[in-house]
């Protein structure tokens, strides 16, 4: 029923100046509105959206809140390094672990890291997910 329509990631935050800075400067999201003190709406790949919205309540669950389909991963965790994005480096055991903040599975390549409130975004290479 729901499958045939896309999807918005929404993330909490408790600093909303600080998201901005991130969100817009670092990623280079494109903010398309600010709900004052409330929330930001940012424009991305597709026509979906990220919402990043203030909370009274705990941030940064520990687990990926978000992720990005992408293209070139290498590169861009490269360009996010540069503008001092901090990959996450994981061991899943088994022989999956990151080298240089990238998992390199059989069809996919991942990669995460955290905003400045500890979310956990994602950025994932690979089959399609549409």
């Amino acid at each position: 029923m729901l499958g045939e329509f896309p999807i918005a990631a929404n993330i909490p935050v408790t600093d909303k100046p600080k998201a901005k800075a991130f969100y817009s400067d670092v990623l280079g999201l494109d903010l398309v509105e600010e709900m004052e003190n409330e929330a930001l709406h940012y424009q991305c790949g597709g026509g979906t959206w990220l919402e990043v919205y203030r909370t009274r309540a705990g941030v940064g669950a520990g687990h990926t809140e978000a992720g990005f389909q992408v293209t070139d991963i290498e590169r861009l965790v490269s360009g996010l390094k540069e503008r001092g994005v901090v990959f996450q480096e994981y061991d899943l055991g088994e022989g999956m672990a990151t080298v240089d903040g990238i998992l390199t599975l059989e069809k996919e390549k991942l990669a995460w890291f955290t905003d400045p409130e500890g979310n956990v975004i994602g950025l994932f290479q690979g089959p399609s997910r549409d």
